[in-house]
């Protein structure tokens, strides 16, 4: 019984560790790899969609005297903070929380700097704007009102330069398109204890280093019980045999997985209406960067179900090669010389000439007749003579 109690035990262990510890060992080898992060964030195209998504969201409900919607302005914003400063940022961003999380810094602490690409995009605009204005007709009188963007003619005796060198320190100034352009630990969102990031996830390093740990924790937890599974069988060959079986149907469960939840899953919530589309431009982005990771994640699970389930395969295949074969098998059956308890097919279909012996010299086993007594009929007393 406890050995029975052992076995069952081993194997749904061994199931809940070969789905679920290696769904987590494939979000550690991407969380835990900081070079991966970036590469999927470079990917996704994050860094080329999202200064254009704010500028097309800050256009619709800003007030602002520059033009943001007029495509030339939105272009020299976007030139101004290109693909390469975005990236700059957001992997010194990436840098500063994995030197926290490993613990080569003891707080949290990033930098990131825009000043150079805010004064750029302002020399940008004012270019643009006073392009336009050397190209006017001059005034016959100073106008009383001065807007480098919507003015239709030159103002006599005006030093161009000077005001567009005027325009361009308005843009980068605090009243500008980006008021504050370096950023820092400080500036991110507290609660309302006025606790930062670091404060409220005193864990987190530790969580990250258990989480960097687990794929070596789970591959031993998944060996350990694996031996119960051959020792605790009637035979190491049918245990081989139930622990094949158990690899590669869990292997084929975390194949189903990715492919459920990848493709079959949203069809059918798109199809019910289930999920709705945003009007926001930036959250847009940003779902779209949680997808190509999500989506990231689902493809690794898919690759390591595919080795569980050549895995599985080998030891089965292994297990079905390796039974002994004996050129005179045949011929131990039809002299009797091999056991008449050895298990027969099940099917008559199956059998064939020489499978039943000849002759045997081994005793018969057979389950004893109940004894059972005919009620019909009654014992008879011999009498005596």
């Amino acid at each position: 019984m406890l050995k029975t109690v052992s076995y069952l035990s081993s194997a749904f262990m061994l199931r809940i560790l070969l789905f679920f510890g290696i769904t987590l060992i494939c979000l550690a080898l991407i969380v835990t790899n900081k070079t991966h992060v970036k590469n999927i964030v470079r990917d996704s195209g994050f860094y080329q969609d999202f200064v254009p998504a704010v500028v097309e969201e800050t256009a619709k409900k800003s007030n602002s005297t520059i033009p943001l919607s007029r495509p030339d302005i939105k272009l020299a914003i976007e030139s101004g903070f290109d693909s390469n400063v975005m990236q700059d940022s957001t992997e010194n961003l990436i840098d500063g929380t994995y030197a926290w999380l490993n613990g080569t810094s003891r707080d949290y602490k990033f930098k990131v700097d825009l000043t150079t690409a805010r004064q750029q995009t302002a020399d940008n605009i004012s270019k643009i704007a006073f392009d336009r204005i050397r190209t006017l007709p001059v005034c016959f009188a100073v106008p009383e009102t001065f807007d480098p963007f919507t003015v239709g003619c030159q103002p006599p005796s005006t030093d161009l330069g000077a005001e567009q060198a005027k325009l361009s320190a308005l843009i980068a100034g605090e009243t500008g398109i980006l008021p504050k352009a370096v950023f820092t630990q400080d500036d991110l969102p507290k609660n309302s204890e006025g606790k930062q990031i670091q404060e409220r996830y005193k864990f987190a390093p530790v969580l990250y280093q258990w989480l960097k740990f687990s794929p070596l924790i789970i591959g031993l937890l998944i060996l350990a019980f694996s031996f119960p599974i051959v020792l605790l069988s009637r035979t190491r060959r049918e245990g081989y045999r139930r622990l094949g079986s158990i690899i590669f149907g869990s292997g084929v469960t975390l194949l189903i997985t990715p492919i459920l939840l990848m493709y079959i899953l949203p069809g059918i919530s798109s199809s019910m209406k289930f999920s709705s589309a945003t009007n926001n431009n930036t959250s847009a982005v940003v779902s779209n960067l949680i997808n190509y990771m999500t989506e990231s994640f689902y493809n690794l699970l898919f690759n390591i179900a595919l080795q569980v389930i050549t895995i599985g395969a080998i030891i089965l295949m292994a297990e079905y090669v390796s039974r002994p074969k004996s050129k005179y098998s045949k011929i131990l059956m039809q002299t009797g010389l091999i056991s008449s308890h050895t298990r027969k097919p099940s099917n008559s279909k199956k059998f064939k000439p020489f499978n039943v012996p000849v002759q045997s010299s081994e005793e018969s086993i057979r389950r004893k007749p109940r004894k059972t007594r005919n009620r019909k009929y009654r014992k008879i007393i011999l009498k005596e003579k």
